[in-house]
């Protein structure tokens, strides 16, 4: 469906009709409206949680994208890789998934690394 004036101005009716409708459910139920108020609330409240974390990475993605545009600091210096090397078996599954989640850290280090790097030789 495409989105034209007409459409806007039907879907503004039926939310009108909407809040309408809830309003008088509302002044008939007090249960209802005080479970519906609740339930806003808690939505609200958990959609302003994810959008401040969602906000707070951003803003820390923006500040080193600017420091690194603007020179302010140095880029940190590339610490050098380290081999992780099993020698035995883990004991526990949990043991096992911590050698593997280093050994991607470690992974992930290494490609941002080579990532900025490769940054650094398209601006020179």
């Amino acid at each position: 469906m495409p989105n034209t004036p007409e459409m806007w101005l039907q879907q503004g009716l039926r939310a009108a009709l909407g809040c309408a409708g809830t309003l008088a459910e509302w002044v008939q139920d007090e249960q209802k409206r005080q479970a519906q108020l609740q339930q806003w609330q808690k939505d609200m409240e958990q959609l302003m949680q994810e959008l401040v974390a969602k906000g707070e990475k951003t803003e820390m993605e923006a500040r080193e994208l600017v420091e690194r545009l603007f020179n302010r600091t140095p880029a940190p210096p590339a610490s050098p890789p380290v081999e992780v090397e099993v020698t035995s078996t883990p004991a526990t599954p949990a043991a096992a998934a911590e050698l593997e989640l280093q050994e991607l850290t470690q992974e992930l280090s290494s490609l941002r690394e080579s990532l900025e790097q490769s940054r650094s030789n398209e601006t020179a």
